[in-house]
């Protein structure tokens, strides 16, 4: 074997998909700059951009300060992320989006992995927010929406993580056929689905807490953004439980999964007795279930009674999500979903049956509370 050869054969391509995000762009590419000196094998970046003109030429003047590859390539992000590992160099592929900063021991620690562990395939790296901390911030705190970048906090195996800190080897890449371009457009979920098409593979993503980026908090500060990617969170969610159809098993309804079973009990009711109080329970269903949501979130932490705005916006957020579900569920004729939760390993199902008591006791208190309300309020009206 040539040197050059055993070179390839050990070294890591870096790919960055990008748009528009010129001065944040430039920060990445410096601290890749660092990163790379602080790594004993050989690296490569390739910088995937469809901006505008004058932003593509000061991304792509800021590659060759560095002598990194730069690529104008239009579409979605996931045929940015799939160029980028075809054109790479070497047998580590590691993605990183272009709102993050690397640390310095980034990409050797995503080598170490590889190199000291011969049975790893795939790595999720830790995520740390970094920047200005808005009022909406604060916000987006007090719902689950970041629990996902926090899942490389503990060495651990995983099925998915997310893909702004995410490196595979490059064979297992390329057997899966890369990030699936058949998401919904604008993307989201496409690091979920691929984790799990990994996983039907026989293998899973091991997460390490050293290898660390910074993301940016600017792309999460104002509320088109988060709305935005709410959206586009809850079409991948939906579209994923499409695609693994038959790993979908009954649990406890969601929020609007009860209140499509309500609608139609309501009526009944309602056309039976000739009371129509009775349709109002559907929606004092929801206004409790958002009322005890916020109470959850005061309990676990009281200090919150400070801001009860906060917890407001963030019960509106976990709505807005809900709400963006069933549109998803309405467009595809596939109500079905508001009623299942996705089971891909037998050994989670001990846990997932735990959270699905909890998650019927609350729901059954819920139901419970606003029926007692709706009666209580007939005696009162009807009574007198």
């Amino acid at each position: 074997m040539s040197e050059s050869q055993s070179l390839i054969e050990s070294g890591l391509s870096v790919v960055i998909p990008t748009y528009k995000r010129v001065q944040m762009c430039e920060t990445l590419l410096d601290s890749l700059k660092t990163s790379q000196a602080f790594c004993d094998i050989p690296t490569e970046v390739w910088v995937m951009d469809d901006s505008p003109t004058p932003d593509a030429q000061r991304i792509k003047a800021a590659c060759d300060r560095h002598h990194f590859n730069y690529c104008w390539q239009s579409g979605p992000v996931t045929t940015k992320r799939n160029l980028g590992a075809k054109n790479a160099r070497y047998p580590i592929v590691c993605f990183i989006d272009s709102d993050c900063i690397a640390t310095p021991e980034l990409l050797q620690r995503h080598c170490d992995c590889y190199h000291h562990h011969s049975e790893v395939v795939a790595v999720i790296g830790k995520t740390e927010f970094k920047g200005p901390q808005t009022w909406l911030w604060h916000v987006i705190e007090l719902t689950p929406y970041l629990d996902a970048f926090a899942i490389a906090d503990f060495p651990t195996q995983i099925v998915w993580g997310p893909s702004n800190n995410f490196s595979c080897r490059k064979t297992i890449f390329k057997q899966l056929g890369g990030f699936d371009e058949n998401c919904p457009q604008p993307i989201g979920g496409e690091d979920a689905e691929l984790g799990y098409r990994l996983y039907h593979e026989g293998y899973m993503m091991h997460t390490c807490p050293e290898a660390v980026v910074y993301h940016s908090t600017e792309t999460w500060n104002t509320l088109p953004q988060v709305l935005q990617r709410l959206t586009r969170w809850s079409r991948g969610d939906i579209y994923l439980k499409r695609r693994n159809w038959i790993s979908l098993y009954y649990s406890c309804p969601s929020r609007l999964g009860t209140v499509l079973i309500l609608i139609p009990l309501a009526i009944s009711i309602s056309l039976t007795t000739q009371n129509y109080v009775w349709l109002s329970w559907p929606l004092l269903f929801i206004i409790f279930n958002f009322i005890l949501g916020a109470l959850q979130k005061l309990a676990a932490y009281p200090p919150r009674f400070l801001h009860p705005f906060r917890i407001f916006a963030a019960e509106s957020l976990i709505l807005f999500y809900d709400l963006q579900n069933a549109w998803q569920c309405l467009r595809w004729n596939c109500w079905k979903l508001l009623f299942t939760y996705l089971l891909l390993r037998p050994e989670d199902a001990h846990l997932l049956w735990n959270e699905n008591m909890k998650q019927l006791s609350i729901r059954g208190f819920e139901l419970g509370t606003s029926l007692t309300f709706l009666l209580t309020y007939q005696d009162y009206v009807f009574g007198r």
